[in-house]
């Protein structure tokens, strides 16, 4: 197809009669194109801080998805564990259970440290170990249906036996016309009777054993979820802290930071101070002991603005630090709750798990966990299969971007290349034009006292240029280091107002809360009138 060429309108500087106007419209084209690209930079700016909310939103989701999938995954194993501990059987390697208590303790941190050869591999162990525990399950189940059926054989052929020999007996006596005494029949029946009251004893403790066993299964199931909730919101509460620990941080480094430009400013203030007064000296001479130093009212302004500032950063960095004092002794409160959570958890009596409402549910719910935990296999294959699409996607996205930047760094080449061009031609053509210049000179000779002073104006202007060019790189620099002052004022600005609104936010629900409660009171007052 055909390509499409983008076409620029040319550049017009208008008329120029100096060297100075021609400066300043360079500059002030310069300056145009420089706002230009400080306006595109902050909207992609804008777009990637929408992009990061996003994805961390969408990463805090999978993260509570995955802890889900790791909580009942692991609750699963421990009760195949059980279930083979109570059929005496062996429960897994010695590695796959370290390997299982290494995978429950952190599982996200363990994600985020793994690569994807590792993770692929850690599941499919991890797989392979519930695949085992369930592969064992089912050998146990058949081993205990053959037993049973060997003993319904043998309990079968002995009746079989009896009730042959029942009619034999009974068919010998009228031939050989003798009544024999039946001794053997009163031990045989009373041997029975003891094995039948033995078994139904056995069977009695057994099944008082088997639910004793079930009691304290779920018992246990009940305890272990509430400790792995316990050590989640503990893990959580130590990454908050974390993150406000590094706020705090960032807090102080920042205010060092405003108090050594404080010294800096005031210092300053001081030698300009000190200037003033050697300047006022030198040229009006007796005046300076009688007039003091006064400031003039821009100065007075910029120090009045200084002031205000100081005292507001002190202002704010003292919340600062009764917010981080108050988050802190919060956190000390959130880990004594859990200590004493802990406690009662380790020193918690039966009696009081048998009369809870959530025993009494779990109860009428244990028949349901098993088709939970068969519809959580099926979630946690489609997880997998969509964690595998969501990786592919996200490779083929980082491919567009690689492919996206390669092509943009070819368009750079291309460009700076045609620039280079452009820059050999205009060289060249200056060459030509000093080179006509001389021959011109040369043809010039007779007018030299106005081709000197020509040449001394060329030179001063020379110089005046070069200055000139001085203080554009200078002024460049100074604009650039004010850019990068502004964009931290802005950071700063922008997490004060997000602190303001987060105060605010609380006062007003403070508020509510007090009108709610005099409503209450309201009510109250009217109900007893």
């Amino acid at each position: 197809g055909t390509t499409k060429k983008i076409v620029f309108e040319p550049l017009q500087l208008g008329p120029i009669t100096n060297l100075e106007e021609l400066d300043l419209k360079t500059l002030q084209f310069q300056n145009r194109k420089l706002g230009q690209r400080l306006s595109l930079k902050n909207k992609v700016e804008e777009e990637l801080r929408g992009r990061i909310d996003q994805l961390e939103k969408r990463q805090t989701q999978d993260d509570a998805v995955i802890n889900v999938i790791n909580r009942y995954w692991n609750q699963l194993n421990e009760d195949i564990r059980i279930l083979l501990q109570r059929f005496d059987t062996e429960c897994g390697d010695e590695v796959e259970k370290q390997g299982e208590s290494e995978e429950t303790t952190s599982f996200l941190t363990q994600l985020a440290s793994w690569h994807k050869e590792e993770l692929d591999e850690k599941l499919s162990s991890r797989v392979q170990v519930s695949q085992r525990a369930v592969g064992k399950i089912i050998q146990v189940f058949d081993h205990l249906l053959q037993r049973n059926e060997k003993v319904s054989k043998a309990i079968r052929g002995e009746k079989e036996k009896d009730e042959e020999t029942e009619p034999d007996s009974s068919g010998a006596a009228p031939e050989n016309g003798e009544t024999k005494p039946e001794s053997p029949a009163p031990g045989s029946t009373s041997v029975d009777e003891t094995v039948r009251e033995l078994n139904n004893r056995l069977q009695a403790e057994n099944g008082q054993l088997h639910q004793q066993n079930t009691r304290l299964h779920k018992d246990l199931h009940f305890t272990s979820l509430k400790k792995a909730e316990y050590e989640e919101k503990l893990h959580d509460e130590t990454t908050k802290f974390d993150e406000l620990r590094n706020k705090y941080e960032d807090a102080e480094y920042e205010l060092s930071k405003l108090r050594a430009r404080n010294d800096k400013l005031e210092t300053l203030l001081l030698e300009s101070q000190e200037k003033l007064n050697v300047y006022v000296a030198a040229n009006q001479g007796k005046e300076l002991q009688t007039a003091p130093a006064v400031f003039t009212g821009t100065e007075k302004k910029t120090f009045d603005e200084l002031q205000r500032e100081l005292e507001d950063q002190r202002e704010l960095a003292q919340n600062r630090l009764v917010e981080l004092e108050a988050v802190n002794t919060k956190y000390k409160d959130c880990m004594k709750e859990v200590e004493k959570l802990k406690m009662d958890l380790s020193t918690l009596p039966e009696y009081v798990v048998v009369e809870t409402t959530e025993h009494k549910c779990l109860q009428s719910q244990f028949s349901v966990l098993y088709n939970e935990a068969m519809q959580l296999k099926t979630q946690l294959e489609e997880n997998r299969t969509i964690l595998t699409n969501s990786k592919n996607a996200h490779m083929r996205q980082i491919e567009q971007m690689e492919s996206e930047e390669l092509l943009a760094q070819k368009k750079l080449r291309t460009e700076v290349i045609q620039l280079e061009d452009m820059l050999g031609q205009t060289r060249k053509e200056y060459e030509m034009l000093r080179i006509e210049f001389e021959q011109n000179l040369a043809a010039n000779e007779q007018t030299g006292p106005i081709n000197k002073e020509m040449k001394n104006l060329i030179s001063t202007l020379q110089t005046h240029n070069r200055q000139l060019k001085g203080e554009v790189t200078r002024y460049k620099n100074k604009v650039k280091e004010k850019d990068s002052e502004l964009e931290k004022l802005r950071r700063e600005c922008d997490s004060l107002r997000a602190a303001e609104i987060r105060a605010l936010k609380a006062k007003k629900e403070e508020a509510k809360e007090l009108e709610e409660g005099r409503d209450k009171e309201e009510g109250g007052s009217k109900k007893e009138g």
